[in-house]
This record gives structure tokens, C-alpha cells and sequence, in this order.
């Protein structure tokens, strides 16, 4: 899917047990370990990270990257998140 379509991350379905590799051109969605929310909530904070460039050589990668610091909010759109 194109990364501008990528507008709310799912709830479910990460897998947090093992490493996974992404290539050049690949768009990764993520959630972070579980967080207390000063509401009390208890919930990760969303990503999603797409793999611009990876220089084997100089062991460098350029990854864009947003995250929704809003916890218990699940938006990867721009702006204020309202979901």
C-alpha cells in the first residue's frame, strides 16, 4: 500500500517475538511496547517507517518514520490526530 494511504494503524496483529528484515522501498508499521497514559490507559504508541535507502557499505539506513506521541490515539495521518 501506497504510504500516504496508511492513515490509522491496526490495533492488532504485530508480531513482537522476533526480528523481522524490510527492504528498500518497504513500509513497516509498528507499536511499541505496552505504556501507561497519564489518563490511565495502558497502551503502545503506533508507527509506521518506510525504508528510503540502505548503504551496506558505509552500514548506514534512511528510514522516514511517524509516530503518534498521543497515547491511546492510533492516527499516522497528518496533523492532530481525532482517532
Amino acid at each position: 500500500v501506497p504510504w500516504d494511504s496508511i492513515l490509522l494503524a491496526p490495533e492488532t496483529g504485530y508480531d513482537r517475538e522476533r526480528p523481522h528484515v524490510i527492504s528498500t522501498g518497504q513500509i513497516l508499521l509498528a507499536a511499541s511496547r505496552l505504556q501507561q497514559c497519564d489518563f490511565g490507559f495502558i497502551r503502545p504508541r503506533y508507527a509506521k517507517m518506510f525504508v528510503e535507502n540502505i548503504d551496506y557499505v558505509a552500514r548506514r539506513a534512511s528510514i522516514r518514520v511517524i509516530i503518534d506521541p498521543n497515547c491511546g490515539y492510533r492516527s499516522l495521518a497528518p496533523g492532530v490526530p481525532t482517532r
